[in-house]
């Protein structure tokens, strides 16, 4: 029952929590259940894992927010879960830094 997430680190004086995840809602598409493109599966499923409160309640109003314009533009239901950060493993070495 895992999923495949990007561990980001980062300063919040420098990138702001907000600035941050609305990238991540703008650059996939979090209506999609258990898929993303041609990757189907539970493990590809759209999440937010948050190890601090306020990240999950910019995360929650971000959410709210982009329901709000996908609703008004005909779009379906975000799919995106919001759930505290439990356990993190790392993937194998071939699998870092893909997409750089």
């Amino acid at each position: 029952n895992y999923a495949e997430v990007v561990k980001v680190t980062y300063n919040a004086n420098i990138l702001t929590t907000e600035t941050l995840l609305k990238s991540y809602f703008e650059s996939h598409d979090p209506t999609q259940k258990n898929r993303q493109g041609n990757d189907i599966g539970t493990q590809y499923r759209s999440t937010i894992l948050f190890s601090e409160l306020d990240q999950k309640n910019v995360a929650i109003k971000l959410k709210a927010t982009y329901q709000a314009l996908l609703a008004k533009n005909g779009y379906g239901k975000i799919q995106t879960n919001i759930k505290p950060l439990d356990k993190f493993y790392s993937a194998e070495e071939y699998h870092q830094n893909y997409l750089v």
